[in-house]
């Protein structure tokens, strides 16, 4: 999904390399008396307990150095949590609040970007995956 990347273009330590990768999905939300709101937790599919921004790289040779972290469409970073629908969870965060009289196909979407983590870089194959998992009221 991110591509290849060099460490020759390594944008400096806390800094994104310049391209990312947008994905998402869309949701239907029936019509109720005042509205839906709808809620979203990412959890890293590797390490359930991570609470950070940054998702587990895993593969045979995982680069040094690097990070993948999920952002929402606005901007704003993913911090991650354990799957759950509590009001309270850790991670959780607002998608949006669909119309008393519903919405089809609503449109969600977020970013991938891979960061530069530390000093030291090797290059190599990895993959980082994510689960979402949706609540709403």
């Amino acid at each position: 999904m991110l591509g290849s990347f060099s460490t020759g273009a390594a944008p400096g330590i806390g800094q994104p390399w310049s391209r990312e990768a947008e994905f998402g999905f869309s949701l239907t939300c029936p019509v109720s008396g005042s509205g839906i709101s709808v809620h979203a937790v990412f959890t890293d599919a590797e390490s359930p307990d991570n609470t950070t921004d940054a998702l587990t790289l895993t593969g045979a040779n995982i680069p040094q150095g690097v990070a993948v972290k999920l952002f929402q469409e606005n901007g704003t970073p993913i911090t991650f949590g354990r799957e759950s629908v509590d009001p309270g969870a850790p991670g959780r965060f607002d998608l949006f609040t669909a119309p008393p009289e519903g919405v089809t196909n609503q449109a969600v979407s977020f970013r991938a970007r891979l960061y530069q983590t530390g000093p030291t870089l090797s290059e190599g194959p990895f993959n980082a995956t994510a689960l979402v998992t949706l609540s709403y009221d």
